[in-house]
């Protein structure tokens, strides 16, 4: 009589080399540490996404990040604070936006008018966690951050030239990224040039004691 019981399985036997790999990697961050560098950019991206580019090229005629004259990095990023963020089992990813609170706790309600993504603690919505070739760890031009969101058919540029599309003006000369205690956020002489124009009354604000309150794009003041 044949035997047809199954022949007995092999042990798979994982590689011999997969433990020294894993240790060899696990030193070279350690000692390396998070903050990318042009010496340590091929080998961290190798082993983990959305490694930033130290060397990436920006905007025109095209500029390594760090040499960008607007460069900007996140202090515990610089200082090597990697578990200020991310914890001590240290996730690459899936970081909860209310970590920002841990440092810029009196953001999200420092001013009367707030705008809704700061109120919110959407702050990955305009700003890099790490380093940016611009100012204040923006995601790219102001123009384009503020435009994601405020699209040309949302500003009325019939009545604010500064909001046409093709227009180089900055947002932030005339407004404030977070909130303010005037319309639309208004500061400095874009407050004057509203009452040269002769429109309402652009410092009619809530009463700096009461509670803030968001303000919506194209939002009219509340008499």
């Amino acid at each position: 009589m044949t035997d047809r019981s199954p022949a007995p399985r092999r042990a798979i036997r994982r590689p011999a080399a997969a433990a020294p790999c894993a240790a060899i990697v696990l030193a070279f961050i350690v000692w390396a540490g998070c903050t990318v560098t042009p010496e340590n950019y091929e080998v961290l991206s190798y082993f983990f996404d959305g490694v930033p580019d130290p060397n990436a090229p920006i905007g025109s005629p095209g500029v390594p990040l760090r040499q960008s004259p607007t460069y900007s990095i996140h202090e515990p990023y610089a200082d090597k604070k990697c578990v200020d963020c991310h914890g001590r089992r240290f996730q690459m990813s899936a970081v909860e936006p209310a970590v920002c609170l841990q440092c810029h706790e009196t953001i999200t309600d420092a001013q009367p008018l707030m705008h809704g993504p700061v109120a919110a603690v959407a702050c990955l919505w305009c700003h890099t966690p790490h380093e940016s070739p611009y100012a204040a760890l923006l995601k790219g031009p102001d123009r384009e951050v503020c435009g994601a969101c405020h699209t040309p058919e949302m500003l009325g540029a019939a009545k604010t030239p500064e909001h046409e599309p093709d227009s180089a003006v900055s947002c932030l000369e005339c407004h404030s990224g977070h909130g303010g205690t005037s319309r639309y956020f208004l500061h400095g002489e874009a407050l004057l040039d509203q009452a040269r124009a002769g429109r309402p009354d652009p410092q009619a604000a809530p009463d700096p004691t009461a509670e803030p309150r968001l303000q919506n794009p194209g939002e009219e003041p509340t008499p």
